[in-house]
């Protein structure tokens, strides 16, 4: 007798995968934009502090990035040139 898998098991282990992967996707890309919304969030409360504490310093809020005193960096950790920075921010 020979050892093996019938196409009818092969067929409902594909199914119960695919119904478990339906499952779990819609939920994987839930967690992935709550985070990006808190890591944002997260950005922009930084750019505010950092705001306030150049408009106490010198009584006026600032167009330059260069007047805070923090760097804001990627995803991979690397100093973002400010001219990137600003795109970055602005335009998206």
């Amino acid at each position: 007798m020979k050892k093996g898998f019938t196409l009818i098991e092969l067929l409902i282990v594909v199914l119960i995968i695919s119904t478990l992967a339906s499952i779990a996707a819609p939920q994987y890309f839930k967690i992935i934009e709550r985070f990006r919304v808190l890591e944002t969030t997260t950005a922009m409360m930084e750019i505010k502090r950092g705001q306030e504490r150049v408009m106490l310093k010198k009584s006026a809020y600032t167009n330059n990035f260069q007047d805070f005193d923090f760097q804001i960096k990627d995803k991979k950790r690397k100093r973002l040139r400010r001219e990137s920075l600003r795109t970055q921010i602005f335009h998206t």
